[in-house]
């Protein structure tokens, strides 16, 4: 990390602090986490031939309940992309199953739809589906990938397919 990036997080950090410290003490450990996201939204750029593209930065475990509250849809049936976008975001597009997704609404918080497979089978987005039935699960297709990553602001990730066990 250079100087100048140095200089630019310490005088963010410093903002942040300005505005937590007009806040109750009990709740400032939390409005600095809310706050987080807002102040270092910075992009990852990454070359591809004579072009840039810019992508938004990994998210990490920590930062799970940090993007589930940047986010309130009143459709049970966006909180099902809501946690799709998530699960992408850490582990790339496989199959998702119905008892996944569960696990992850219930620990968020997040009402989902009785049958979400029924709403992934039936997603569209421009006339184009966003998920295809595969295995066990339904799995993002290619329109269902761009869709959560300029709905959610997400890449895909790169972590290794959780496993049952590690679910519960």
């Amino acid at each position: 990390m250079d100087e100048e990036r140095i200089q630019e997080v310490a005088k963010k950090l410093r903002e942040i602090n300005k505005v937590i410290s007009e806040l109750e003490p009990e709740i400032r450990a939390a409005s600095f986490q809310l706050l987080l996201p807002y102040y270092f939204e910075d992009v990852v750029e990454e070359r591809r031939g004579k072009g840039t593209q810019v992508l938004p930065p990994r998210l990490s475990d920590s930062d799970e309940a940090t993007f589930f509250n940047r986010f309130t849809h009143d459709k049970p049936a966006d909180n099902v992309d809501l946690v799709v976008a998530w699960i992408y975001s850490q582990y790339g597009a496989y199959p998702v199953t119905t008892k996944e997704l569960r696990t992850y609404a219930n620990r968020r918080g997040l009402t989902i739809p009785e049958r979400p497979d029924a709403t992934m089978r039936q997603a569209k987005k421009g006339g184009k589906p966003l998920y295809k039935k595969q295995g066990g699960g339904f799995k993002l297709t290619v329109h269902g990938e761009a869709h959560v990553k300029t709905t959610y602001k997400v890449r895909k990730g790169t972590q290794p397919r959780p496993t049952e066990e590690s679910e519960e």
